[in-house]
């Protein structure tokens, strides 16, 4: 089963494509680039991807700012004035679905008409929404999320008719899918159509560190893990199903039977907390992502450096490979944003204001883009048309390389943008 992209990311899978991969990359300075029309400017980078020795340029017309779109759709008006915004598309293309803490609408892209419309029952703290084809036609939209009404959290799965219409039958799923900076909660689902939720927060009267697994077509079915002494922080599941690996506060990263809830192999105890866990698309690796604890008792636990782990899934004997300590400051938040290559060779790695792809057969990095500014963080990370293109969010845009042509694309604010969030983080 096939998770659907943002729409601007589906978007551009539209566009043709050839095959290449990525080579090391020199340190340069880059001056901030302004486009013809002198409105939009991108950032100063420290190091750009590369191809034989020679730095990205720019594809023709990027950068591009917000209002050279071909279509613009509106987002229901929130009832929350600091509500959360999430677009995506169908894995058909067939329906745009916008979400905020209050409303949803569904975008039939054909004829561009609203085909449906819903209210949410979380005024606050909704995750990353996904829609997922159902096999027997018609779509399935997933909501997660918590408030004080459900401090647990529930994930509320609402059927869709192939014609993108609510059924009304919605089905209601205890816990909260967990947020991912990169590509969201989509680890989070099997190809048999299970999700992973749970507890993942301390909440008075509650255990923290409960994994749930639900099936979306069985209401009924539900298998409970115990096993973790804190809050979860990331889920997945293994390509075939087989298994899920959890990363949890207790420093601790783990490998369950997604059937039996048994624990196959523990990871750690790593200094500090564990925050993300992944499997690499051919099974056969699985990573874990462990940094310092800001809220730890323990000195040593609030001083150490994030690392990523990783591990052969199948041979509890074989060494994992280990990448840091990431030493510097930006990165002592641990990191969060990573993605696997669709052939499972690449690990891009999203931090602040950098992303690193690294070899997993030669141990190395191969690329390395970076902006001088690093205080925002690179995320949702997508690589597109079987790994010859990456695209990740940064500054508030989209940013896209092409391996191939060693073409770059930008589509972000401009200047009046900018100035406008300025004044209204002002008032």
């Amino acid at each position: 089963m096939m998770i659907a992209s943002y729409l601007f990311l589906a978007l551009l899978t539209f566009l043709p494509l050839g095959s290449s991969r990525s080579v090391p990359t020199r340190t340069l300075h880059e001056k901030p680039h302004v486009a013809r029309n002198g409105a939009i400017q991108t950032p100063t980078l420290t190091s750009d991807f590369m191809k034989n020795g020679i730095s990205a340029e720019w594809a023709e017309g990027h950068p591009m700012q917000w209002g050279s779109e071909i279509k613009k759709f509106e987002y229901p008006v929130p009832l929350d004035p600091y509500s959360d915004f999430y677009g995506f598309v169908s894995d058909d293309e067939k329906f745009l679905v916008l979400v905020n803490t209050s409303d949803f609408k569904i975008i039939n892209l054909g004829t561009e008409a609203v085909v449906s419309r819903g209210k949410i029952a979380f005024p606050r703290d909704i995750l990353s929404p996904q829609i997922v084809t159902n096999p027997k036609g018609g779509y399935d939209l997933i909501i997660t999320g918590q408030n004080n009404t459900f401090p647990v959290g529930v994930t509320i799965q609402l059927p869709i008719t192939a014609d993108g219409v609510l059924t009304g039958q919605e089905i209601w799923h205890t816990g909260r899918m967990v947020p991912y900076e990169s590509s969201t909660s989509l680890r989070s689902f099997s190809n048999d159509r299970r999700i992973i939720t749970g507890n993942y927060q301390y909440i008075e009267g509650y255990t923290p560190g409960i994994i749930y697994v639900h099936s979306l077509d069985d209401p009924k079915y539900n298998l409970t893990i115990h096993g973790h002494d804190d809050w979860v922080a990331g889920t997945a599941f293994s390509p075939d199903g087989k298994y899920v690996s959890t990363a949890s506060r207790d420093g601790y990263g783990k490998l369950w039977d997604s059937t039996s809830g048994k624990l196959v192999r523990s990871f750690g105890k790593f200094v500090g907390r564990t925050l993300g866990t992944s499997f690499s698309p051919d099974g056969q690796w699985v990573l874990m992502s462990s940094s310092p604890d800001p809220w730890a008792s323990n000195e040593t636990e609030r001083q150490g450096n994030p690392f990523l782990h990783i591990y052969a899934v199948r041979d509890q004997t074989a060494e994992p490979i280990t990448i840091g300590p990431y030493t510097f400051a930006p990165y002592k938040d641990g990191i969060r944003s990573f993605e696997w290559s669709p052939n499972s060779q690449y690990l891009a790695i999203g931090t602040y204001g950098v992303l690193q792809i690294y070899d997993i057969k030669t141990k190395r990095f191969v690329q390395t883009w970076s902006q001088e500014d690093t205080n925002p963080s690179v995320w949702d990370i997508r690589w597109l048309k079987d790994g010859k293109r990456l695209a990740f969010r940064i500054n508030s845009g989209i940013s896209m390389y092409d391996f191939e042509t060693n073409l770059k694309y930008w589509w972000g604010p401009g200047d009046f943008d900018h100035a406008l969030y300025g004044l209204l983080t002002l008032l």
